[in-house]
């Protein structure tokens, strides 16, 4: 069975799980949806219901799982560039200033101590919050400016209207044909945005750069995984820096909370599915992977990463990540986010400096990346990383 065959089993079993509550059926988003709701009950009930609908299916989804992992890891492999040691040694030096904040959270949104069912729990925003998306473009396009050499030329090239659609249920960055610039695009609920918007648009908005920088330079083979969204997770970057830096302390103190659960996932979430997989990969390549074994795994690696709760949460489950055809997803998203760091380490960058970056994404290897921009590696990029978690508890 092909990779896109084990994909689509996957999605069949996906499409088939029901969420039930309260004698009403959910659909995932709306579940989700309850999941970031201030109120602690409403939090409960979504989760049992999340991994009530996931319940039972551990042992089809193992077999799959083992199929899936074989029939990508010699381009897994080839993917990744490295071994995965030094990059889950520097999420892991991030893991205790994270569950400290976590906790932290938790009393503020009204939990006597963090669950893994808080973790995309939202603080309430006050409505005088809010701006026309206009307003938000012009704030990013302040904070960019002073951070790249026409910065704010490169937001308002996205006004509404000119490459920024307000259409379809995601913000998303998308090529519509390779004659044409990127254009972003972005649900009509964004009409009014939060200060906590805006690094979501900056992120979609840096991707779009990104590719328009690529097909102006021509720049021939594709780049490996971990920079596929570089100039995204660096114009996110310098949108939380800037915000913050606008903002009085009790500001940012919100603002950094509201932060917390993208870090959450970044740095905990995404290293613990991506040991997982590892784990997993290993024992599929010894025989048929097993609910036992993987029931094992889920135990040992989850609630090392994010605590006893996480035991039986089912997030492999869930993470189509892993039983996707492409190879190194947990790997390059991880080393992504830390690499995207690594570019602003020389203070104000000019034009070329971007074209430079995209070059290299296509040019360089992620070794020769690394000993040119951050001789210090992985560490001295996570050393950089505990800079955003400043003021989270």
């Amino acid at each position: 069975m092909t990779g896109e065959a084990i994909f689509g089993e996957y999605l069949k079993i996906r499409d088939g799980v029901r969420y039930l509550s309260g004698g009403r059926e959910y659909s995932y988003a709306e579940a989700e949806e309850l999941l970031r709701s201030p109120d602690p009950f409403e939090r409960v009930r979504a989760w049992d219901m999340i991994r009530g609908g996931w319940e039972g299916l551990e042992g089809a989804l193992a077999g799959l799982l083992g199929r899936a992992l074989a029939a990508k890891a010699r381009a897994a492999a080839e993917a990744s560039g490295e071994g995965s040691g030094p990059l889950l040694a520097a999420a892991a030096s991030l893991r205790a200033p994270l569950m400290r904040a976590l906790e932290a959270k938790a009393g503020r949104v009204g939990a006597s101590g963090f669950s893994c069912r808080d973790l995309w729990a939202r603080l309430p925003a006050p409505a005088d919050a809010q701006m026309p998306l206009a307003e938000g473009l012009r704030r990013l396009g302040r904070i960019f400016d002073g951070a790249v050499e026409g910065g704010r030329g490169l937001i308002m090239e996205f006004f509404p209207g000119n490459r920024l659609l307000l259409e379809g249920d995601r913000p998303r960055c998308l090529r519509l044909d390779p004659s044409s610039p990127a254009v972003v695009r972005l649900p009509e609920t964004f009409r009014g945005v939060y200060p906590s918007d805006l690094p979501v648009i900056a992120r979609e908005l840096g991707r779009a750069v990104h590719s328009d920088i690529a097909s102006r330079l021509g720049a021939g083979a594709e780049p490996r995984p971990v920079f596929a969204g570089l100039l995204g997770h660096f114009f996110e970057e310098l949108a939380w820096s800037g915000l913050r830096a606008e903002a009085g302390p009790h500001t940012a103190a919100e603002l950094a909370f509201n932060r917390l659960p993208q870090l959450t996932a970044d740095f905990l979430l995404v290293p613990a599915t991506l040991e997982f997989e590892e784990a997993a990969a290993a024992a599929a390549a010894g025989g048929t992977l097993t609910a036992d074994a993987v029931r094992d795994m889920e135990k040992r690696i989850f609630t090392v990463w994010l605590g006893a709760e996480a035991e039986g949460a089912g997030f492999w489950m869930r993470s189509g990540t892993l039983f996707r055809p492409e190879p190194a997803g947990c790997s390059a998203r991880l080393a992504g986010r830390f690499l995207s760091l690594g570019l602003a380490r020389g203070g104000r960058l000019a034009a070329a400096d971007l074209e430079k970056a995209v070059a290299d994404a296509a040019a360089l290897d992620l070794g020769a990346w690394l000993a040119g921009r951050v001789p210090g590696g992985w560490p001295a990029l996570s050393a950089g990383a505990l800079d955003t978690l400043s003021g989270l508890e």
